[in-house]
């Protein structure tokens, strides 16, 4: 390694490790939608990502040399599939043009319900709360099941002024009861169902 090579950390790279922060797992595709909208490549995002996992403020890890690198701090997470799930769908909500106002990941709003994303953003002039949950592997029923209850029993009503709406990331079908809940699939094919 050359002996001239320093490290640079702009404000963009600080607004980065905060976003890695927050949504635990990210790709070129997270960050350039959520911090770099303004240019024409991603080559700038991918840059700055390569330039802090070179001086180990982040790390990174691809599965192949084909694959994309994805970026953490800390241990790699177990469900990386899963945690982008949930990185992408925050990257889609801005494309979608939403103010991103609060994020809370891997959050445990009431016995035995760890909700995957709590977000909070404006959409054409309105203002939303979320629970979103990404399901790629396994079914969203059960988890359907505790959230319904937290909401016929009014348990929501300790954490927030209305029941947040529910957001599933899932190509799967479940079954719906009380609990309106809103399915995006994977793809991210149908996301503009939240600008409605």
């Amino acid at each position: 390694m050359s002996s001239c090579k320093y490290e640079i950390v702009t404000e963009r790279d600080k607004k980065i490790l905060e976003l890695i922060e927050k949504l635990r797992v990210v790709d070129v595709f997270t960050v350039d939608t959520i911090l770099f909208s303004n240019t024409k490549t991603n080559r700038m995002c991918q840059k700055r990502l390569t330039n802090l996992a070179e001086f180990g403020r982040v790390k990174r890890w691809r599965q192949n040399q084909i694959s994309q690198y994805v970026y953490f701090q800390g241990r790699k997470p177990g469900n990386l599939e899963h945690s982008l799930l949930v990185s992408h769908f925050v990257a889609h909500l801005y494309r979608l043009g939403a103010e991103v106002l609060k994020i809370k990941r891997e959050w445990l709003i009431g016995e035995g319900i760890r909700i995957d994303l709590f977000v909070a953003y404006k959409l054409n002039d309105k203002s939303y709360i979320a629970i979103v949950e990404a399901e790629n592997t396994k079914s969203f029923d059960k988890k359907y099941e505790k959230l319904e209850e937290f909401y016929l029993s009014g348990a929501y009503k300790e954490l927030f002024p209305i029941m947040p709406k529910v957001i599933c990331i899932t190509n799967k079908d479940f079954k719906k009861r009380a609990l309106d809940v809103i399915t995006i699939d994977t793809d991210f094919n149908n996301i503009n169902v939240l600008g409605d």
